[in-house]
């Protein structure tokens, strides 16, 4: 059967959650649609939960890979298994409001949209022990913008890549495969993919996203639930562990990066361009990841701990000491930047003040 939307739900250890994401799917008001769960070999009850509870049910469809290959990979392959005329990512900790699929179809087919993307989002509010609600109601979530452009209207992006460009570099639109509905026949044209990348995956899906489609178009409001727990894919508990991991995505985006803009004259034909966009992601990477994880250590908790050390010797031989000397040097003068987990443990109120900052 030929869907409108196919939703992907990439799934690794949220038992506890699992059950409210599906569920908010299942509610939409936009029928034709199908839900492909990708278990990842996940070592929690999760997958046989979604066996007991959807395996009846013809539009889902519940995909097990052999090995754990992680998010972005668990993305493609709901891609690859999926029949809509549409792909909308929804990670399985998260929800979406009953309008979420009608509204993006609908302006999809409007203005035969590449990609449709949604500038606001929601967040629950946890609760007074800094638990997230399980079942949410109006009074529990609050809406954010997740872009820095913040818009009132329905926009179109302008064809001309500098001005693209000028947005990315200003982060106007915020770099997850979440949030938004993409044409099929577009990823499988611009071969688009998370390109096997385990950590900050969705910054290079995105980017080609929005440097290679015909038409972008940007929607104002909010529908997705975005649930920030401390047990989220994209945020290993251990402090040194997500350092690594994030400098080694950083390794990654540089070599991938220069994969993806061989084919677009744009940035293959502008090094300055080229180092434009990539800088943007590194930022990111490092506003969200780097600094964080840093602050949490210190610099003697990260001296200390062997695969941050590693990290440097195994990535810049002999050069090693001197690029870990300036990464603590810089790391010293960083300001602090707010951990919104972390404030998930102050009262409500306080909490939805910083978000709605």
């Amino acid at each position: 059967m030929n869907y409108d939307v196919s939703v992907v739900i990439p799934l690794y250890n949220t038992e506890k959650y699992i059950r409210q994401c599906v569920d908010s799917v299942l509610a939409q008001t936009l029928t034709n649609f199908e839900i492909i769960i990708v278990d990842d070999c996940s070592t929690d009850n999760g997958p046989a939960l979604c066996s007991e509870l959807y395996g009846k049910n013809e539009r889902v469809k519940i995909v097990h890979h052999d090995k754990n290959s992680g998010l972005g990979a668990s993305r493609d392959t709901g891609t690859k298994y999926a029949s809509g005329k549409y792909i909308c990512y929804v990670d399985s900790d998260d929800e979406i409001l009953p309008d979420h699929l009608s509204n993006m179809f609908a302006t999809a087919e409007e203005y035969d949209a590449d990609v449709v993307h949604n500038t606001r989002t929601y967040s629950p509010i946890p609760d007074d022990d800094g638990a997230y609600p399980l079942e949410m109601i109006g009074s529990q979530i609050v809406s954010y913008t997740s872009d820095m452009k913040e818009l009132t209207e329905l926009a179109v992006l302008n064809d001309d890549l500098s001005s693209r460009l000028d947005d990315w570099e200003n982060h106007s639109y915020h770099f997850c495969a979440w949030n938004s509905l993409y044409k099929k026949a577009f990823l499988s044209e611009k071969n688009i993919t998370f390109n096997g990348m385990r950590y900050s995956e969705d910054t290079v899906f995105y980017f080609q996203c929005m440097f290679k489609a015909r038409r972008f178009v940007v929607r104002p409001g909010a529908s997705y639930v975005y649930r920030l727990t401390a047990d989220s894919l994209s945020r290993p508990q251990n402090p040194a562990e997500r350092l690594v991991k994030a400098m080694n995505a950083q390794l990654d985006i540089i070599r991938i990066m220069k994969r993806v803009t061989s084919d677009m004259p744009f940035f293959r034909d502008s090094e300055n361009n080229t180092r434009r966009a990539v800088d943007t992601i590194l930022l990111s990477m490092e506003n969200g990841f780097i600094k964080l994880s840093f602050q949490k250590l210190g610099e003697e908790g990260a001296r200390k701990e062997e695969i941050v050390h590693s990290f440097f010797t195994e990535n810049f031989g002999e050069n090693a000491p001197y690029v870990e000397f300036l990464f603590y040097e810089l790391h010293k003068i960083y300001p602090p930047i707010i951990d919104y987990v972390e404030l998930s443990k102050n009262p409500p109120e306080e909490w939805r003040k910083n978000i709605e900052k």
